[in-house]
């Protein structure tokens, strides 16, 4: 019987470049798989980099719920419900609030422009141990509505999350293929983020958001900045973003590649090459 691999993120982006061992164990297993699979042509090429690969690894996009993310037919309606004020400038970041996702950048970044511009508000959906850093930073602002940490939010929700906001923010350390940005870039947004892993096969810098380099808190600060200030470029960043996401991640068509490639193996075929 075919074995297929599935590699995500870290546990080929980072882990095994800490720890020799598991650099080893990642070689050791590729070497009995016959089909290695991966989440970006990033982790695809880290894969490749092994030289343990009996096939050439394969790139299939994670898919998602495309019905619930989609653009605010109102954003004004969608910020009601979350009664966030309606005119603010809304800059969201969803993920695990920890160092290893730019938290410690981010609120450096963002002090001085949410000290600046009393019309921006930081949203953090999720929770972990840098949510005391930037509730401390919610503090010295002074200003209610700066930064808002609902917490975790149940899955459902994100989506109105996204909605109600203006572009999202991700200054990770490392990333495989982030869904967050895939998620955002379903709801129209325009998307700041660090050029790590498979973020820069998303976010077409200049057009459909703005990269940056981790752990760069100026070029995190610019990019932020003329996020805020460029509505036009906003806007039209968020349309090109979505119909990005729907043309290159369309989860119908590569959950129908990836059903081909897994029939051919069983077939005893080889899988199809890259598009």
């Amino acid at each position: 019987m075919p074995v297929v691999s599935l590699a995500v993120g870290s546990d080929v982006m980072v882990y095994p470049g800490r720890m020799p061992v598991l650099w080893q164990r990642l070689c050791d297993t590729l070497e009995r798989v016959d089909l290695p699979v991966g989440v970006s042509q990033s982790i695809c090429a880290r894969l490749a980099e092994t030289g343990k690969c009996r096939q050439e690894p394969l790139c299939i996009y994670l898919s998602r719920d495309t019905a619930r993310f989609t653009p605010a037919t109102d954003k004004s309606q969608a910020r009601a419900r979350l009664g966030w004020p309606a005119r603010n400038v809304v800059a969201i970041y969803v993920g695990g609030l920890v160092e290893s996702k730019g938290m410690n950048e981010l609120a450096a970044a963002a002090e001085s422009l949410l000290r600046k511009l009393h019309g921006l508000q930081l949203v953090g959906v999720g929770d972990g141990p840098c949510r005391d850093k930037m509730a401390a930073l919610a503090g010295r602002l002074g200003r209610k509505d700066a930064i808002i940490l609902p917490g975790n939010v149940a899955p459902d929700h994100v989506p109105l999350y996204l909605q109600a906001s203006d572009f999202l923010v991700l200054p990770s350390y490392s990333e495989g293929l982030p869904q967050a940005v895939i998620e955002a870039m379903d709801c129209g947004l325009a998307v700041v983020a660090t050029r790590v892993g498979g973020v820069p096969e998303a976010v077409i810098d200049g057009q459909t958001g703005l990269l940056v380099e981790p752990k760069n808190i100026d070029q995190l600060h610019n990019a932020m900045e003329r996020m805020i200030g460029d509505e036009a470029f906003r806007l039209a960043a968020g349309r090109a973003g979505l119909a990005r996401a729907r043309e290159v991640f369309d989860s119908q068509r590569n959950a129908a590649r990836f059903a081909e490639t897994l029939w051919s193996l069983a077939r005893g075929g080889s899988a199809p090459k890259a598009d």
